[in-house]
């Protein structure tokens, strides 16, 4: 790349835009945040995508399975467009790639407007592998406090007090 010019941010981040403004129409979820990381975890950049950040967010009221389903829609129709696009595969650190190469977030009340109800869920979220449900608590709105910020996506149990956090590794086994 002697033009200076970083071909794997253009073309990752071209498929992923067309990605975005599809589900936008389809599923109404906006993109709010990207970013591309091209450490892996042992932090030594190899000039490869190790993991691909991305959040989003929907204006809606769902009870668990609901988002679930909804949340696993958008992320498996990512990753299968993403994997599908094979002159992508040569900007990743290996392919196909998975869960594990995401972290990714799905935020239900966006602008914390308060309209959440007990055991609507609040966000969901992967990270490292495994994936975060935030599950309202009460009736009250969601107060973010202990900002720790993690690849660029909050992701703590406690970090949204008012709610409860079911953490589990991926892939998902079902219950």
């Amino acid at each position: 790349m002697s033009d200076g010019v970083n071909y794997s941010d253009i073309d990752v981040m071209n498929v992923i835009n067309r990605y975005s403004k599809s589900i936008a129409i389809e599923k109404k979820a906006i993109r709010r945040s990207y970013g591309l990381d091209y450490a892996g975890r042992d932090n030594i950049y190899d000039g490869k995508i190790h993991v691909i950040a991305l959040s989003y967010s929907v204006d809606k009221n769902m009870n668990y399975e609901e988002a679930k389903c909804l949340f696993y829609e958008i992320v498996d129709g990512l990753l299968d467009v993403i994997n599908k696009t094979e002159y992508l595969g040569k900007y990743f650190y290996h392919t196909p790639i998975g869960y594990e190469d995401l972290c990714f977030s799905l935020t239900f009340d966006y602008d914390q407007k308060g309209t959440l109800k007990k055991d609507e869920v609040y966000r969901i979220a992967i990270f490292e592998n495994q994936i975060y449900y935030h599950l309202c608590k009460g009736e009250k709105p969601i107060q973010m406090s202990q900002k720790k910020i993690f690849k660029g996506l909050y992701l703590v149990d406690g970090f949204f007090p008012d709610t409860r956090t079911i953490i589990r590794d991926l892939p998902e086994k079902e219950i």
